[in-house]
């Protein structure tokens, strides 16, 4: 079968939709499928015989934002992919961005192509999006000629029935087992540490950590965080720890790579994710493959897949107070720290493996229509 994805992102471009574009793509390829890549052109998009780009340059922290270069490439992918689709011609095309699989289902129909949708992040149940970037979102999602629409956050499933949206299923996100996996026994002399990953813009909360780490602080000296990622925030984030004078502990390390990553989860002990809203993090799945304790906010679809005090703690958003608290609970109790890494790692072997996600996503292709010949 050739699969057509359509992402925003693809690595090295930093996202959890490009981290699960690439990890479905290396297994269907392992299951001997044809895979095709339909991405954002950005100046750090790899330019690879399999891996197309689409309209107007754009730079990787305004991918995310309703900008006129996005529009104005959406109008360009509209008309050209007609053509791109009569070339590649795919048996299915699975879209990870609502704009751009909606403009390209009316070529999808001409040629009499399915195509399935996820939705990473759902802004349209969320108030604290605008009027309008919710309208559009549903907008899409209604309109957009979908065979199935997948959510990786299950409770917005009754979400999608309350805007009409049909045809709507939960599959998870993954991570690969494999790859993400226990450190070697830590020495005793090495810091205690927690360990954020992601984009560094304001939904991630990073000014939350930094507020309970200057709380935290005050009554310990014996841990150290390491941020992971890049973003707008960068540098405001940086000159705010530098006020707090926490340059000490909080460490910025910049963008890594998927291989680097890996031996930052195996140097740390705790993930810590102060999330103002998520739709199915990666990040707790890998730390939790590594063997990591979480902790991270109680928002969205998180309670559904982490269980308070039995594989993460979970506190409230926008709260350095608690979250302070939960990270001094680890620090004290570091016996309950280890117990909750290895439930997660138990957790993911059993729920939550690329292999088993992509048997999922498979079965949803065949049943509108893909061809599942390999």
């Amino acid at each position: 079968m050739r699969i057509l994805h359509i992402t925003k992102k693809y690595p090295p471009l930093l996202g959890g939709d490009a981290i699960v574009v690439q990890s479905l793509e290396r297994e269907q390829k392992k299951r001997g499928h044809e895979v095709v890549i339909l991405t954002s052109k950005t100046a750090s998009t790899e330019t690879l015989p399999e891996v197309y780009t689409f309209g107007l340059r754009e730079h990787v922290y305004r991918l995310d934002r309703i900008t006129m270069t996005r529009i104005l490439s959406l109008i360009f992918l509209f008309s050209h992919s007609f053509f791109l689709l009569k070339r590649i011609h795919p048996d299915v095309i699975h879209s990870h961005s609502p704009d751009a699989g909606f403009v390209c289902s009316f070529a999808a129909r001409l040629y009499g192509i399915p195509v399935v949708h996820t939705c990473h992040g759902v802004t349209f149940a969320d108030t604290r999006y605008s009027y309008m970037k919710r309208a559009i979102e549903i907008f899409f999602l209604r309109f957009g000629i979908f065979s199935t629409i997948i959510t990786v956050d299950k409770t917005t499933l009754p979400a999608f029935q309350r805007a009409h949206i049909k045809r709507v299923v939960y599959v998870p996100n993954g991570v690969d087992t494999d790859f993400f996996v226990p450190a070697r026994p830590r020495q005793k002399k090495e810091p205690y540490t927690f360990l954020f990953v992601g984009r560094l813009e304001s939904q991630k909360g990073v000014v939350y950590l930094i507020e309970a780490v200057q709380l935290l602080a005050s009554a310990q000296k014996n841990f150290q965080v390491l941020v992971v990622g890049e973003g707008s925030l960068s540098a405001a984030l940086r000159a705010r720890v530098e006020k707090y004078q926490l340059e000490d502990i909080i460490h910025f390390v910049g963008k890594q790579d998927q291989t680097q990553l890996r031996t930052y989860y195996q140097r740390s002990h705790v993930l810590v994710l102060p999330s103002l809203w998520e739709g199915f993090p990666l990040t707790i799945l890998e730390a939790w493959a590594s063997e990591l304790a979480v902790i991270a906010t109680h928002i969205n679809g998180i309670p559904a897949i982490c269980t308070d005090q039995k594989d993460a703690l979970l506190v409230p958003q926008e709260n350095p107070q608690q979250l302070a608290l939960a990270m001094r609970k680890l620090l004290d109790e570091r016996e309950m720290a280890r117990s909750l890494g290895q439930q997660g790692r138990m957790l993911v072997e059993k729920d939550f493996s690329w292999q088993k996600i992509t048997d999922e996503t498979l079965k949803i292709y065949a049943s509108v229509g893909g061809e599942l010949r390999s």
